[in-house]
């Protein structure tokens, strides 16, 4: 499954992914990097870990393989628990992180609570990409 529009990749080691997004006005990317992040989310809360993979952007798959993702996700997702609830913090366009190559960013920052941790921040980082 490929998301169209989106590529994204995360910088917190337990979710990560990638997506293609025009460069349109920044409140525009960002609410479509949100959908998508959110989107990618639930393949993970889902265990589609292998969809997941898919759609990450090619820096991260690069960096790990699908079966490695798959066994990383498993062992940090039975150590939480069940997604209990996820709201949106808040959310940042820029054109340079730390630690990545020059680029289109969105840095997404989402409030979690699972079932066996009361509070996490999971941070999603949609980046532009080619053709997705």
């Amino acid at each position: 499954m490929k998301f169209p529009i989106f590529t994204i990749f995360l910088f917190v080691p337990i979710f990560l992914l990638g997506t293609l997004f025009p460069a349109f006005a920044s409140d525009s990317v960002e609410r479509q990097a949100i959908q998508s992040a959110t989107t990618f989310l639930h393949l993970v809360d889902n265990g589609d870990c292998a969809d997941s993979w898919s759609v990450a952007a090619t820096i991260f798959q690069k960096g790990i393989s699908r079966e490695d993702w798959i066994q990383r996700v498993a062992v940090v997702r039975k150590s939480l628990g069940p997604l209990q609830e996820r709201s949106q913090l808040n959310a940042k366009y820029t054109n340079n992180l730390p630690g990545a190559p020059g680029g289109e960013y969105v840095v997404i920052f989402f409030k979690t609570k699972f079932q066996n941790k009361e509070e996490a921040i999971e941070t999603v980082t949609v980046v532009l990409e080619g053709d997705g």
